[in-house]
């Protein structure tokens, strides 16, 4: 069983690393997002809009929607 799980995880781990490596070379415009959560309508910080382009919430609402402590 953990061999699975072991290869399901490097599978998933080199998936993210070639979306990063993608994304590292494509120009993000994030000065034309909108930097307002749907959910709190409070702001959602440069950095997370720089990491997560298309994000609508800030990080304590995205985790709060997930299922996650805050």
């Amino acid at each position: 069983m953990s061999d699975f799980a072991d290869e399901a995880s490097r599978v998933e781990e080199q998936q993210r690393e070639d979306a990063l490596a993608l994304l590292r070379n494509r120009p993000r415009p994030i000065a034309n997002l909108s930097s307002q959560c749907m959910d709190c309508e409070g702001p959602i910080e440069r950095a997370r809009l720089a990491a997560v382009p298309h994000c609508q919430r800030c990080i304590d609402c995205q985790r709060i929607h997930e299922g996650r402590r805050v």
